[in-house]
């Protein structure tokens, strides 16, 4: 008896597997889905390929933008911002105070503004 138990036992188990083989494969699959993992990657690589070059064109944009600001101090307080410092340091690199440097950076962002969006920009600012 023991032994017809453990018979049944392991026929019941391989039925288990067997039938959700086959559900798997009786089921409807998510329209969309690439079920292949290697075209997922590749896919998922050429999106994130296509966003850095994005990305690189609009910083390639913004430093054009940067280079043409006029007053030197305008210019530095861009630079270092792209740069990643923070406005206490500039403030001490350039010898005057926190709001001096945040009233530049202000001016810094509104030129870039006009110079990288033009009309849209403007008639955005007179609308408020």
């Amino acid at each position: 008896m023991k032994r017809d138990a453990r018979r049944y036992d392991g026929c019941a188990s391989r039925l288990t597997f067997h039938h959700s083989h086959l559900l798997k494969n009786v089921l409807p699959k998510v329209k969309g889905v690439t079920s292949n993992p290697t075209e997922r990657q590749a896919r998922q690589f050429l999106r994130a390929w296509e966003r850095a070059k994005r990305y690189e064109q609009k910083v390639k944009r913004l430093e054009e933008a940067v280079s043409k600001l006029q007053d030197e101090r305008e210019r530095m307080v861009a630079e270092a911002l792209m740069d990643g410092e923070k406005l206490y340091m500039i403030a001490q690199e350039l010898n005057v105070s926190r709001q001096i440097v945040h009233e530049i950076k202000r001016s810094v962002i509104k030129k870039l503004a006009f110079e990288l969006y033009g009309e849209e920009t403007k008639a955005s600012l007179l609308h408020k």
